[in-house]
């Protein structure tokens, strides 16, 4: 059964023509040949209608089909395409069409697969959150950290963990290595007296997923008047701001220690200078500005970078 809609009516017209509009509706296309054409199905290919020309024309008429009745076991002779989809158990497009081209479902539409609203919500391992609508107004209001580690190897200097420190308000991170979880609480204080002595402001929150290296640091924060926020159980999402920079560090560093064939060991020099790199790359975050500039107040210097592992030589005069 073919559909044709907005048609054009031409009261005096002889011979009856057809809109390329029969092909949209019916998700078909048609193929000529000296004394015969086709109607065929757009993603079977399959021979919906066929018939001889006639005085120069190709004729379309209804006793010109060649399907042929068929019988089926299943109660469900035929369905639409997004029912078959729902019946199968919400297969992927691709194997939906290889069912429906090895003849082993029958749609009555012939349309595209539509976009299943329910398909996206078996690939979600979890709820999205919801924006908390805070924002921070000047550096240091909010601080995000976490540790990554154990890693694969010691690196080079004799590291096996590295610490990061993320600013909420310009995205600055500060990267810190360390050999063991337990330095997390120097490596704190070395970084909180960096920060509040360049920049003149003090720390006001520091969130963290309450690991067992940053439990020690709740004491100092309750002394020195520090907000520690914690994210709640089971609930990495919260702090996706570090999770994401982490991520981001090893597989960019990964890339940059294949560049130049260096050993795994080195990924403590290659961390940290990709640290340094995404620091001044601009970001859409922060209106095509980078996390450099909001933090000093003034643009980075590009003109004396190399590539990372190449042979530099310096001379001085």
């Amino acid at each position: 059964m073919f559909t044709l809609s907005n048609v054009l009516r031409v009261p005096h017209i002889t011979k009856p023509l057809l809109s390329q509009n029969f092909c949209h509706d019916n998700h078909v296309y048609f193929e000529f040949h000296a004394s015969i054409f086709y109607v065929k199905d757009l993603v079977t290919k399959e021979v919906l209608l066929s018939s001889q020309s006639h005085d120069g024309l190709y004729v379309l008429s209804e006793s010109s089909t060649t399907l042929v009745p068929q019988a089926f076991w299943s109660p469900c002779i035929s369905a639409t395409a997004d029912l078959w989809h729902r019946h199968l158990g919400h297969p992927t497009p691709c194997i939906f069409n290889l069912l429906v081209s090895g003849k082993k479902i029958v749609c009555t539409s012939r349309r595209s697969l539509t976009q299943c609203q329910t398909c996206p919500l078996e690939k979600s391992s979890c709820l999205s959150l919801r924006p908390t609508g805070h924002k921070t107004s000047a550096p240091l209001e909010l601080i995000f950290s976490d540790v990554w580690g154990l890693a694969p190897m010691f690196s080079s200097d004799g590291f096996h963990y590295f610490v990061i420190f993320v600013d909420a308000h310009t995205k600055h991170i500060w990267y810190y290595p360390f050999v063991v979880k337990s330095d997390v609480f120097s490596t704190f204080q070395c970084f909180q007296t960096l920060v509040e002595c360049q920049f003149s402001l003090k720390i006001k929150s520091v969130q963290t997923d309450w690991g067992s290296e940053y439990r020690k640091l709740n004491k100092i924060f309750q002394t020195i008047g520090i907000h520690h926020r914690l994210i709640c159980p089971h609930t990495h999402e919260q702090n996706g701001t570090v999770k994401r920079r982490h991520r981001h560090i090893v597989k960019t560093g990964l890339t940059l220690l294949g560049q130049c064939s260096a050993p795994l060991r080195f990924w403590n020099h290659d961390f940290e200078s990709l640290v340094y790199l995404i620091n001044r790359m601009p970001t859409l975050v922060l209106q095509n500005k980078s996390m450099f500039e909001c933090l000093f107040r003034r643009p980075p210097n590009y003109n004396f970078l190399r590539t990372f592992g190449c042979l530099f030589l310096l001379v001085c005069f």
